[in-house]
């Protein structure tokens, strides 16, 4: 992850950081998500979650988050199956400021 943070210029960009070693389960047990939610002191109804993979999406739901899915790897259908609450191509899509407002319990804009 510091590798791929790095090439990407972000590793200051992230106080948090939940790796594979860091839970005792690996995706698709919840518990990487609960990790990281321990570690940022908030609640799963405080996050919103991104995933693009099936593994993803079933461990970002089952830890409580409302979960975005992202087609980069994985069909909308597959990944709304498994849990996502809506899935988009990219953070351009519309929908997603909808799901972020259903994360956040906040009325939709008139």
């Amino acid at each position: 992850m510091a590798f791929s943070l790095a090439c990407l210029d972000l590793s200051n960009c992230f106080d948090v950081r939940v790796a594979a070693g860091d839970a005792p389960q690996p995706k698709p047990h919840p518990a990487p998500y609960v990790e990281g939610l321990r570690r940022l002191g908030v609640r799963a109804k405080e996050a919103i979650a991104f995933e693009d993979s099936l593994a993803g999406v079933r461990s970002a739901v089952s830890a409580g988050l409302v979960t975005v899915g992202i087609t980069t790897s994985q069909p909308a259908e597959e990944l709304v199956r498994a849990g996502a609450a809506v899935a988009v191509a990219d953070m351009a899509d519309p929908r997603l400021r909808a799901s972020m407002r259903l994360a956040l319990r906040e009325p939709p804009r008139t």
